[in-house]
């Protein structure tokens, strides 16, 4: 992805530039997300995740 941006910027196509990069930046927060997820599942069990899990999706109803 990196490389495509620099690219991109090499081009002078700047809209894409700007488009790969702010996929770049969901990859990195969807990344930091799901890893959240797996240190919780990891600290407090598998039940207890996916109990807490159908919980909050009960309480958003």
């Amino acid at each position: 992805m990196k490389q495509a941006i620099l690219t991109a910027e090499d081009a002078q196509d700047f809209v894409s530039r700007e488009i790969l990069n702010d996929i770049l930046e969901d990859t990195k927060e969807h990344m930091d997300w799901l890893e959240t997820q797996l240190s919780l599942v990891k600290d407090t069990g598998l039940q207890n995740y996916l109990q807490e899990q159908m919980f909050e999706i009960s309480s958003d109803s």
